[in-house]
C-alpha cells in the first residue's frame, strides 16, 4: 500500500481557487461569450436558490419550527442544511467565468454574502426578528440578482 501526498504552495493570501489574470490577446469578451457566460451564471442561479430553498425549507420544518434542536432527526436535518448550502455556494461560484457581466457578479456576491448571514443567523438560533431580517436581504439580494440577469437578456 502506499500513499501519494502533493503539496501546493501558493502566494499568501492566494489558494488554488484564486481569480488569476487572463492570458489571452483581446482585452474584452466577445459578445456572444460574455452572453453565454451571463446564461451561465444566471442558470447558476437558478439552481443555487433551488437547492437552498429545499435545504433551509426542510430545516425550518424539522428543527425550527418543532424547536426540535437536539435530536438525532433534528442534527442530521442541521447538517444536511448547513453542508448543503455550503455545497450550492460552491456550485455558483463554479458558474462565475471571466465573461460574465459585471452587474451579475456584482449582484451574485450581494446573494453570497445575505445567504451568509442567514445561515449565521440558523446556526446561532437567532430569534425570528433577527433572522427575519437576514431572510428579507437575502430574498431583496436574489430578486436584485434575477433582475440583473434580466436586464443583460438573460432570465
Amino acid at each position: 500500500m502506499s500513499l501519494a501526498v502533493s503539496l501546493n504552495i501558493f502566494p499568501r493570501g492566494q489558494s488554488e481557487h484564486a481569480i488569476r489574470p487572463s492570458t489571452s490577446s483581446t482585452s474584452a469578451a466577445e459578445p456572444s461569450e460574455k452572453h453565454d457566460a451571463a446564461i451561465e451564471a444566471c442558470v447558476g442561479l437558478r439552481n443555487f436558490k433551488s437547492g437552498v430553498g429545499i435545504a433551509r425549507g426542510a430545516f425550518i420544518d424539522r428543527v425550527d419550527r418543532a424547536n426540535d434542536w437536539e435530536s438525532s432527526q433534528s442534527l442530521g436535518v442541521q447538517g444536511y442544511y448547513f453542508s448543503a448550502v455550503g455545497a450550492e455556494l460552491n456550485y455558483m461560484a463554479t458558474r462565475l467565468g471571466p465573461g460574465v457581466p459585471r452587474e451579475i457578479v456584482d449582484a451574485l456576491a450581494d446573494v453570497r454574502r445575505s445567504i451568509v448571514a442567514v445561515v449565521d443567523a440558523d446556526l446561532r438560533r437567532e430569534p425570528a426578528s433577527v433572522s427575519n431580517d437576514m431572510v428579507d436581504q437575502y430574498s431583496s439580494a436574489l430578486r436584485a440578482a434575477e433582475s440583473a440577469c434580466k436586464a443583460t437578456g438573460v432570465g
